[in-house]
């Protein structure tokens, strides 16, 4: 019986693989969403404006008191009522909302303050004066204009509310604002509704609380002397707070205190280092890779991981400084759609499919395609492609307006798109076209290893979106001894966390091996300040490593010329 799959079985496989982009697409807009200044502000506002309408409106007032109301206490009894528990006492959706949702806010709060306190507004005396004053200010004016018009009635009690709220909304009503206010006043209105927060949090603890009941304050305090203790020890895994802080938490709401004070009680306690330091993630990283190491079947796997140890074996190889600055420079949606579309698809997923075809017709076939940006078939063939397993592709735009690539590229959110374009195509209309697809990466060609100012502007235009791109630089005989120079290294490095290098036409094959020879070494050394890459070396490596017949494909015209051709 035949192992060839027909383009229905292709169909069906990546039909399972689809839902991946699905939730990573959803999870980016919701992302994108949440990322803009005003989403704070508007989601604010429409609750605000629904629970308004909820508890006035003549059709619903009646059943929003009832769902208040409803009593959400757990009751554990035994038949003999031996045993006669309810927990939490007296809860209702009110007393969740108060005293349990509101502890997560405070929380959060509580967190922000500390925050300040210890790098942030609040930090010094001289920085924390305005912002406190105003806040007092703030808080004094509107309570006692609320008490002028409901002195002598039940309503006189709750007064504490307007001191709470007024700052928190100017906030949302100024996000929805976006750039048109200033900087300055933002960054003051923030400290200010902080020290307010802080303020509302003492209003709520000294007059709405109830009696208290020392037995179970005084065992909630001791639990959060432990926790602090062991944060001053330097433990740092979170469950060993969060677990005991819903305990606190009940403990608070039993003694009469406002629960939402252990909320801000427990983020002070909160260790505000990572979990885990670099050098535990380092350890982590090598022990994965010697375990993969360890359970490699066949010789090539092997002799991968056995380069993936060496690369590995030191704390300061390059590689791990160039997973942090990836980290920090580029935007994580394009991380992880470039990495899903170039890895999974491309080297995992569509390599097992087209190793399968390829060994199996014994014919040569390509993973990574070269075509010309712009050219009409790619809408046919990108797809037809995907189909097969084949998600990699390669577009020149050298001679043409690199943003023709963005209709493509949304119409194939599968297949990742690698750009060659001329630094000075790359204004900055053009990178701002080309920020909206996530599958791209664009690789500015230089003609010289020499940096001009026309790469300078677009590597630093990219930057500026966040963008995934790779300086790609053509050498030949004269000009190969100048990459490997530290200097050299040091400019690119100014302006990339990586670089391909690729060759001109005649160049030597010394000189080919020479650089092949330095790229490699360079990737196990130490303290290298750009991560450099072979394009005909490490293509050939990863053709060999998936089959025998896998090759560099093409869709160019007949005689027409790339400038990064494999010979």
């Amino acid at each position: 019986m035949s192992d060839q799959r027909t383009p229905q079985d292709h169909a069906e496989l990546f039909s399972r693989y689809s839902w991946v982009r699905k939730r990573h697409r959803l999870d980016e807009r919701r992302r994108r969403f949440m990322r803009v200044p005003w989403a704070g502000g508007a989601v604010l506002m429409l609750c605000v404006a629904a629970a308004m309408l909820l508890a006035n409106l003549p059709s619903t007032a009646m059943y929003y008191e009832h769902v208040l109301s409803t009593d959400l206490s757990l009751l554990i009894e035994s038949p003999d009522h031996v045993v006669d528990l309810v927990f939490p006492r007296d809860m209702n959706v009110e007393k969740l909302i108060n005293d349990g949702l509101m502890v997560i806010f405070f929380f959060v709060v509580g967190l922000e303050i500390k925050r300040e306190i210890v790098c942030g507004e609040l930090s010094t005396a001289r920085k924390a004066i305005l912002p406190v004053m105003a806040a007092a200010g703030g808080m004094l004016a509107p309570a006692l204009i609320y008490l002028a018009f409901n002195h002598g009635t039940p309503a006189a009690h709750g007064w504490g509310i307007p001191t709470a709220t007024d700052i928190a909304f100017a906030i949302g009503i100024l996000s929805l604002m976006g750039d048109r206010v200033p900087v300055s006043l933002k960054i003051f209105l923030t400290a200010l509704a902080v020290v307010d927060d802080l303020g509302a949090i003492l209003v709520i603890a000294i007059f709405y609380g109830g009696a208290v009941k020392w037995g179970f304050l005084f065992l909630a305090l001791a639990i959060m002397a432990g926790l602090y203790g062991l944060n001053r020890l330097g433990e740092t895994r979170i469950s060993y707070f969060l677990i005991p802080a819903f305990v606190v938490w009940g403990l608070f709401y039993y003694s009469g205190i406002h629960a939402t004070l252990s909320g801000v009680a427990m983020a002070m306690i909160i260790p505000m280092r990572p979990r885990y330091s670099k050098p535990y993630c380092f350890r982590q990283l090598r022990n994965y890779v010697d375990m993969c190491a360890t359970l490699a079947k066949n010789q090539q796997q092997k002799d991968f991981f056995s380069y993936a140890q060496k690369a590995l074996q030191r704390t300061d190889s390059c590689y791990y400084s160039l997973i942090h600055r990836l980290l920090d420079s580029v935007d994580e949606d394009r991380i992880c759609t470039v990495g899903v579309n170039m890895g999974f698809g491309g080297l995992i997923y569509g390599a097992s499919e087209l190793k399968k075809q390829a060994d199996l017709e014994g014919q040569p076939i390509a993973w990574i395609t070269a075509a010309r940006c712009g050219d009409e078939r790619l809408s046919e063939l990108v797809p037809k492609a995907a189909g097969r397993g084949s998600f990699v592709w390669l577009l020149d735009a050298t001679d043409t307006d690199p943003a023709q690539v963005v209709l493509l590229a949304k119409a194939n959110p599968q297949s990742a798109f690698g750009l060659l374009a001329d630094p000075s195509a790359l204004t900055e209309d053009c990178v701002k076209t080309l920020a909206a697809c996530r599958n791209l990466v664009v690789m500015p060609l230089l003609q010289t290893p020499e940096l001009t100012p026309e790469v300078c502007r677009a590597a630093r235009r990219l930057k500026a979106q966040k963008m995934f791109y790779v300086l790609t630089v053509l050498i030949d005989d004269e000009t190969t001894g100048e990459v490997m120079q530290d200097d050299w290294l040091e400019s690119m490095a100014q302006e990339t966390l990586c670089c391909m290098c690729a060759r001109k036409a005649g160049t030597s094959d010394e000189t080919a091996r020479k650089l092949r020879r330095s790229i490699v070494n360079g990737r196990l050394e130490t303290g290298k300040p750009v991560l450099l890459l072979d394009w005909d070396g490490d293509v050939r490596y990863l053709n060999n490593r998936i089959s025998e017949y896998m090759t560099f494909g093409s869709t160019l015209p007949e005689g027409s010329t790339f400038p990064l051709q494999l010979g």
